[in-house]
């Protein structure tokens, strides 16, 4: 059922108003309360949704030949990936959908989009995308489908075929399946207004939901106060996850960018702070940001050992199209030749607008703008708004000797968002002042 899109300003300021939604006015005793009453809800979910798996697992073992039951089994997996269940349950899901269809290939989308979904969580976006088109064949008039397969594209840099796919979704594009979807297609076309309307319709929307579960509700909010950071709304961003972290109190993706927004605003101690509360489930873009926040406070061996561990982690568990690996080792100097080499290799395959960036930088880091220049220029083609690509940008140019070029692209960031990044925001400062002066 189609839902309508409400203004953002409406429900930017319907959130900051609503007090039993926010806490933001409620006596400290009753905030308490409530967060203490929302953890305990939250454990109590996860503990059912264990328990449900743990079922339909003992099911599937018993009956060798039921498909239902291993796409049941699936299904429940993603979900409790979705709510921190982390890497191993989406590896698990993909073993349990496949194994679902090796038994029974026809009427069987429950196990197929399941497995879709599996593989997208773990960048496995080529057989993804088969199992999307699969599903969209078979079933031409499901829109989530559809929005999956868009979503897809996406990821793989061909926007213009998920705008096609999106433009057949007109009449369900606020559906809770879709919206996220096409907001984050939005925002590679540079629509960010656009996107951040229909991502804050999406979270009111699925505060309505009585079924869906408070994580999930959570995490349309993580995405909104995602991109709400990324366009300079710092404090708007703010009152966004403070109204998802009241529903799900020790959601770890929502302290991971909670800290990254401290970070940008130099709160080093409250970012250390955040990143306590996600534990040894730090990603590793949190992990790296712990050693950037001990190194800004000097503490150089704390730093470091962070920054190992960022290392390690990524190298024990290697995935493809590791972003916050690549990144890291862009902006520590780590190992620059082996990551240009494995950002070419990956642009084989998928070019989307930000991987094709990370390559542009690993280009200019290894001395060849020349190459650079094509790289970002197929970035840009896009249209994405995003004050990181801007950046790079700016370096590619002040690397080919264009002085003034690069000073656009670097003030075009800062204008958009002086704090874009907890360190480059301060390089991009730095560098347009001195190619302002050079361009003079």
């Amino acid at each position: 059922m189609s839902r309508r899109v409400l203004p953002f300003a409406v429900l930017v300021v319907a959130a900051a108003a609503a007090a039993t939604w926010t806490g933001v006015v409620r006596p400290a005793r009753q905030a308490e309360a409530a967060t203490v009453a929302a953890r305990a809800r939250s454990q109590q979910d996860r503990a059912m949704r264990t328990a449900d798996v743990e079922f339909y697992m003992r099911r599937a073992a018993e009956d060798p030949q039921s498909a239902e039951d291993r796409a049941m089994v699936a299904g429940l997996l993603l979900q409790r990936a979705r709510e921190g269940g982390g890497r191993a349950d989406w590896e698990l899901a993909e073993q349990y959908a496949e194994a679902s269809l090796a038994l029974r290939e026809g009427r069987n989308d429950k196990a197929r989009l399941a497995l879709a979904s599996a593989l997208l969580a773990q960048h496995k976006f080529a057989p993804a995308l088969r199992e999307a088109r699969r599903l969209v064949t078979g079933a031409p008039e499901e829109s989530r489908y559809r929005a999956l397969l868009a979503e897809l594209l996406v990821e793989m840099g061909d926007y213009k075929g998920a705008g096609v796919q999106f433009d057949s979704l007109t009449p369900h594009l606020s559906e809770l399946a879709v919206a996220p979807r096409y907001a984050r297609y939005l925002e590679f076309r540079g629509e960010t207004q656009k996107a951040l309307r229909v991502l804050g319709a999406a979270l009111a929307s699925a505060r309505t939901e009585p079924d869906l579960p408070r994580e999930q509700v959570a995490w349309f909010g993580l995405r909104l106060a995602d991109a709400q950071m990324r366009s300079g709304l710092m404090d708007v961003a703010a009152r966004t996850l403070a109204v998802a972290l009241t529903l799900v109190p020790d959601d770890i993706r929502l302290w991971s960018l909670k800290a990254r927004w401290h970070a940008q605003r130099g709160e080093w101690r409250d970012a250390l702070d955040a990143i306590a509360r996600v534990g040894d489930d730090a990603d590793l873009q949190t992990l790296s940001l712990a050693g950037d926040a001990w190194a800004a406070l000097g503490d150089t061996a704390r730093a470091k050992a962070h920054w190992s561990a960022t290392e390690a982690a990524a190298l024990a568990s290697p995935e493809p199209f590791n972003r916050q690996w690549t990144l890291f080792r862009l902006e520590h100097g780590v190992e620059l030749a082996a990551t240009r080499a494995l950002l070419e290799r990956e642009s084989l395959e998928r070019q989307d607008a930000f991987g094709l960036a990370q390559l542009a930088l690993a280009r200019v880091l290894t001395g060849d703008a020349s190459a650079a220049s094509a790289a970002i220029q197929q970035a840009l083609a896009a249209g994405t708004s995003d004050p990181w690509l801007w950046y790079v940008a700016g370096r590619v140019e002040e690397a080919n000797g264009r002085a003034a070029s690069a000073a656009t692209w670097y003030r075009r960031a800062l204008e958009v968002h002086p704090q874009f990044h907890h360190q480059l925001a301060a390089d991009a400062t730095r560098r347009c002042k001195e190619m302002e002066r050079l361009a003079m």
